[in-house]
C-alpha cells in the first residue's frame, strides 16, 4: 500500500495534453519558421547591465529561471504537476484516499523543494501500546497535563482493536513533531508568537503589515525539507490509519458507544464514536470520529504555538465544520503541519480567514473525499501559503467552494498555493463584486471589480515607494480532473502571475465555463508566468466588464501560456488578449481542434500581437527594453472557425484557415508575431476523402 513518492522530473521540450500534440507541435515550428526564429530564442534571460531590472528579489522559487527562460516549458510543468495528483484508475474508497493524500504531497516536494521525500518509514511503535505512546506524547509539551489513572480508565472506553491503530498513528505524529522542531527551531520564540497573531489582516502581503518583518525573519532561518518530512509523517500516518481502521470495521462491530477525551500538554486527543455530536473545539491535537452527522465549531485541525501538529479525520456523516469568528481552522499549518480529511457525507465548511487549507511557514491540508459538500471563507485559504504548502482538495461529488481572495490555489513567496479536485460538477467563485468583499477593489477596472488573486494565481510582493521588502510569488495551481465545471472571478485570477508568481489552472475534460474579468486566463504581469491548460470538452471563456489582459496576455516581461484541446469553444473579450504580448513579453495561444468561435474588440491587440514602445527604438535608460525580444504565436490547428472582430483599418485579415504575419512582425524592433488557423491533420483528410481523393492505408 506504500509507495515512493515520485521523483522531480524535467522533460525539456513542449508538451501537450490532447491527442492532437503532434501537429500542435508541427504548426508551432512553422510558426517561428515564418518569423525567422527558434525555440531556443524565446524567453527572457535578464542581464546583469540591465539597471532597471529587479535583480535582487528575494525568495526566488529554484524552478522560476528554467521556465522564465523556456516559457514553453510551462506545459511540461503543468503536466509534471498533474501527473503527481492523478490517482490510480483502480483506486477505491480509503485506497483511494490514501492516494489522494500521498499525491497531494507528491506534488509539494515537487514546487517547494525541486526533490523528492520517499513515504514515511514502516511503524516503529514495536509494542504499539497506546498508552505509553500517549505518555510520551505528554511528555513533549511544557507541561505534564495527563493523569495515568484517568487515562487508564478513558482508555478502557474504547474498542480494542482500535488501540493499535491509535498507537502507530501517536507515534508517527511523535516523529512528526521531531521534524518540525527541526524546521523552525532557528526562529526566535516572539516571532513564533508573532506568526500566529494575524488572522484580523487581510492579505499578509499588505504594505502597512506589521508582521511583514517577522515573516522575513522567520523566512531566514525556516527550513522547509524537514516541514515537509514533518507533513509526510503525519499525513502518512493518517493514511495508514484511514486504511486499518476502514478494514477493521468491517470485521468488528461499533455497537460499544464511546467518547474519550484526554488532555495532553500539546493539545486534546478525542476519540468519538458514530453518535451525532457537537464540538466546541480549541486546538486539539487529534480528533477521530468514527461517524455521525456532526457539528464541529471553534478552531480545529489546526497548529498552534503549543500543538504543532494537528489533525482531524471524519469517517461518515453529513457534517458542518463552522468556524466563522477569527482563528486558525480547518486545515492549517503555521509552522507545522495540519490535516482535516473527511471521507463521506454531504458536508459544509464555513470560516472566516486564514482556512480550508492554508500555509504558513507549515503544510495545511483540508480533503473532503466525497459527497456534495460547500467551502464558504473569506480571504486566504481554500489551498493558499505562504512559505510553505496550503492545500484543498476534494473528491468524488458536485461541490461548491467560495472566497473573497488570495485562494482556491494561490501561491504566495516561496510556497505552493493548490486546489484539487478529482470528479463532479464543481463551481469555483471568487468574489468580484466590492461591495460584497470590502478592501479588494482593483484600480485596473475603476473600482468596479475586485482583484482576487484566485484559481491558480502566484502573487509575489512588488517593491513599491515606501515598501522595500520585495518577494518573489510561489506557484500557485488549480486542478481538476472531471466533470463540467464553473469557474468565475474577478482581475488577477484563473492562471494568473504576478510579480515573480506563476499561475497554474489545468482541467483535464468536461464542458467549463470561465468567467473573469482582467488580468485572467493564462494573464501575467510584472516578470511572472501563467499557464492555463484544458484538455477537452466544449468551453467558454468569457471576459466581463474591462473585459481583457486574458487569455495568453503578457505585461513587463511575462510570459503566456494557454492551450486548449479537444472541443468547440468560444471566446469572448474586448482588448488585449489571444497571444498579445506587452512591454517585453511573450505570450503562446494554441486551440487544437474543434469549430471555435472568436469575439473580440478590434484586430489591433488580438491573434499574435506586440506593442511597439519608443524604449525598442531607441537605447535609453530603459536598456532592458531596448536589448529585449518578444514573442506573440497565435495558432488554431484545426476546425471551421469563426473570427467576429472590428479591425480599425477595416482589412480583414484574420480568417479561417489562413495566417498573418505583419510587415512589423518580423524582428523590427525585436518583435516577433504571427497568428495561424489551420485546417488541421483531421480536416484535410475528411474533404480529400469527400472528394474521393483520399485513399486509406
Amino acid at each position: 500500500m506504500r509507495r515512493l513518492l515520485f521523483l522531480l522530473v524535467f522533460v525539456f521540450g513542449f508538451v501537450l495534453t490532447s491527442s492532437s500534440q503532434l501537429i500542435g507541435d508541427q504548426l508551432l515550428d512553422e510558426a517561428l519558421q515564418c518569423i525567422g526564429r527558434n525555440r531556443s530564442e524565446l524567453g527572457i534571460r535578464p542581464k546583469e547591465s540591465w539597471s532597471r531590472f529587479p535583480h535582487e528579489v528575494m525568495f526566488k522559487p529554484v524552478y522560476f529561471d528554467s521556465l522564465y527562460a523556456n516559457p514553453l516549458q510551462l506545459g511540461d510543468y503543468t503536466t509534471q504537476l498533474n501527473n503527481r495528483l492523478k490517482c490510480k484508475p483502480d483506486d477505491r474508497g480509503t485506497n483511494r484516499s490514501a492516494s489522494v493524500l500521498r499525491s497531494l504531497l507528491s506534488a509539494t516536494f515537487y514546487t517547494l523543494l525541486s526533490d523528492s521525500i520517499g513515504a514515511s518509514q514502516q511503524m516503529r511503535s514495536s509494542s504499539a501500546n497506546l498508552f505509553r505512546e500517549i505518555k510520551k506524547i505528554d511528555r513533549l509539551g511544557n507541561d505534564r497535563l495527563i493523569s495515568s489513572e484517568k487515562l487508564r480508565n478513558d482508555l478502557s472506553n474504547l474498542p480494542q482493536w482500535l488501540h493499535v491503530p491509535l498507537a502507530k498513528l501517536l507515534c508517527e505524529f511523535r516523529r512528526s513533531i521531531k521534524y518540525n522542531r527541526l524546521s523552525t527551531n532557528g526562529i526566535p520564540k516572539d516571532v513564533k508568537n508573532e506568526l500566529f497573531d494575524f488572522t484580523g489582516i487581510q492579505t499578509l502581503y499588505d504594505s502597512d503589515s506589521l508582521h511583514s518583518l517577522a515573516i522575513e525573519k522567520a523566512a531566514k532561518k525556516f527550513n522547509p525539507y524537514f516541514v515537509c518530512k514533518s507533513a509526510v509523517c503525519m499525513v502518512d500516518a493518517c493514511s495508514l490509519f484511514i486504511q486499518t481502521v476502514d478494514s477493521l470495521s468491517a470485521l468488528h462491530s461499533f455497537s460499544q458507544a464511546f467518547h474519550v477525551e484526554i488532555q495532553t500538554s500539546l493539545g486534546t486527543i478525542i476519540i468519538s464514536d458514530r453518535s451525532d455530536r457537537q464540538y466546541d473545539l480549541v486546538n486539539p491535537l487529534l480528533v477521530i470520529d468514527i461517524g455521525g452527522n456532526d457539528t464541529y465549531r471553534g478552531t480545529f485541525a489546526a497548529t498552534s504555538p503549543t500543538t504543532p501538529v494537528a489533525a482531524l479525520i471524519d469517517f461518515d456523516g453529513n457534517d458542518r465544520y463552522l468556524s466563522s469568528e477569527a482563528g486558525l481552522s480547518q486545515g492549517v499549518g503555521v509552522l507545522g503541519a495540519s490535516l482535516l480529511a473527511d471521507l463521506h457525507g454531504d458536508d459544509n465548511y464555513l470560516a472566516k480567514n486564514y482556512a480550508q487549507g492554508f500555509g504558513l511557514f507549515g503544510v495545511g491540508i483540508l480533503y473532503d473525499a466525497g459527497g456534495t459538500d460547500s467551502c464558504v471563507m473569506q480571504n486566504s485559504g481554500q489551498g493558499c501559503a505562504y512559505f510553505g504548502a496550503g492545500i484543498c482538495a476534494g473528491g468524488a461529488g458536485n461541490d461548491y467552494y467560495y472566497i473573497y481572495g488570495d485562494g482556491q490555489g494561490m501561491g504566495g513567496s516561496s510556497a505552493l498555493g493548490l486546489m484539487v479536485d478529482y470528479s463532479g460538477n464543481d463551481v469555483f467563485v471568487a468574489e468580484s463584486n466590492p461591495a460584497k468583499s470590502p478592501g479588494r477593489a482593483d484600480y485596473h477596472s475603476d473600482g468596479k471589480v475586485n482583484f482576487c488573486f484566485a484559481q491558480g494565481a502566484g502573487q509575489g510582493r512588488r517593491e513599491v515607494p515606501g515598501c522595500k521588502l520585495s518577494w518573489a510569488g510561489g506557484t500557485g495551481a488549480l486542478v481538476d480532473f472531471e466533470g463540467n465545471d464553473t469557474y468565475k472571478a474577478g482581475n488577477f485570477s484563473q492562471a494568473s502571475g504576478y510579480w515573480f508568481g506563476t499561475g497554474v489552472l489545468f482541467d483535464a475534460q468536461g464542458n467549463d465555463l470561465f468567467e473573469s474579468c482582467y488580468f485572467s486566463q493564462a494573464s501575467a504581469a510584472h516578470f511572472a508566468q501563467a499557464v492555463l491548460v484544458d484538455d477537452s470538452g466544449d468551453d467558454r471563456y468569457f471576459l466581463d466588464k474591462t473585459s481583457g489582459a486574458a487569455l495568453s496576455f503578457g505585461w513587463d516581461f511575462s510570459n503566456a501560456l494557454f492551450v486548449d484541446g479537444k472541443g468547440n469553444d468560444r471566446y469572448r473579450l474586448k482588448m488585449f488578449g489571444i497571444a498579445n504580448s506587452m512591454v517585453r513579453s511573450n505570450t503562446f495561444f494554441i486551440e487544437m481542434e474543434g469549430n471555435d468561435y472568436y469575439d473580440v474588440g478590434e484586430i489591433d491587440g488580438f491573434f499574435g500581437r506586440c506593442d511597439l514602445l519608443e524604449t525598442y527604438k531607441n537605447k535609453t535608460d530603459a536598456t532592458a527594453q531596448y536589448e529585449s525580444a518578444q514573442h506573440a504565436i497565435f495558432i488554431d490547428a484545426g476546425g471551421e472557425d469563426v473570427y467576429l472582430l472590428n479591425p480599425k483599418d477595416g482589412q480583414f485579415r484574420v480568417k479561417n484557415n489562413t495566417r498573418w504575419p505583419q510587415p512589423d512582425s518580423l524582428g523590427l524592433y525585436n518583435n516577433y508575431f504571427i497568428g495561424i488557423d489551420s485546417e488541421g491533420k483531421v480536416e484535410k483528410e475528411q474533404k480529400l476523402k469527400t472528394e474521393g481523393i483520399f485513399k486509406s492505408n
